[in-house]
């Protein structure tokens, strides 16, 4: 915006000077004025290439996040399965499920490692085994495939509102504050399921509870 008004005011300025007489310096603030859109583009490269990369042109002749009902369903099937083996065998998880936007476009980069891999529960839980490195961190899940695996969400500031709630817990928050995300937390300690939306934390869910706030999710970006 403050880029915007700098162009209104120098074109505005151009006029005024013209109108006064002093067409030379009209001349030069006008030409001054025609390189703000180029210095726009420098100061916010990076933000702008964010955004294109946000940009999916499959989805704009799709209409959706998964191809189907079907490859839906698969996917809630998988994760639910997954849950199911990480309380068995005591793991701890975080995996984050994009919506409509990038995470990356709100919270900046978030690193990782690049995965683009399908969805299944050997998969999973090879990722949050305590011996694998990519144990440490979330699983980002866009458009159905796993896209990224130990990705560090920035935590919200310490408070008391947060007080009790493990790392996962709190990165599970960050990452669907403001994000369109949903996140689904399993917690190392005690194995319960936790699902996060719109920065709201829930705690302690059954897994029939979690399976139907994820297939709703789901649904919404289909």
């Amino acid at each position: 915006m403050r880029v915007a008004w700098s162009i209104i005011a120098v074109v505005l300025l151009a006029r005024a000077l013209e109108a006064m007489g002093f067409l030379a310096i009209s001349w030069i603030v006008e030409r001054a004025g025609m390189l703000l859109p180029i210095l726009f583009v420098v100061l916010f490269q990076t933000e702008i290439r964010r955004s294109l990369e946000g940009i999916s042109v499959k989805g704009w002749f799709k209409g959706s996040v998964l191809g189907n009902s079907e490859d839906a369903s698969a996917l809630v099937s998988t994760v639910m399965g997954s849950l199911r083996e990480f309380k068995r065998s005591r793991l701890g998880a975080l995996i984050v499920f994009e919506g409509s936007d990038r995470l990356e476009n709100i919270l900046g980069e978030l690193g990782g490692v690049e995965l683009d891999s399908k969805v299944t529960v050997g998969l999973l839980k090879s990722i949050f085994q305590t011996q694998s490195p990519l144990h440490d961190g979330a699983v980002v899940v866009r458009s159905g495939r796993v896209r990224k695996a130990q990705v560090i969400i920035p935590l919200p500031p310490g408070g008391a509102e947060y007080k009790g709630y493990g790392t996962r817990h709190r990165a599970a928050q960050s990452a669907t504050g403001g994000t369109g995300a949903l996140s689904i937390v399993v917690s190392e300690e005690n194995q319960s399921v936790s699902l996060s939306e719109g920065g709201q934390l829930k705690q302690n869910l059954s897994f029939e509870m979690i399976e139907e706030e994820l297939t709703k999710f789901i649904e919404r970006t289909i």
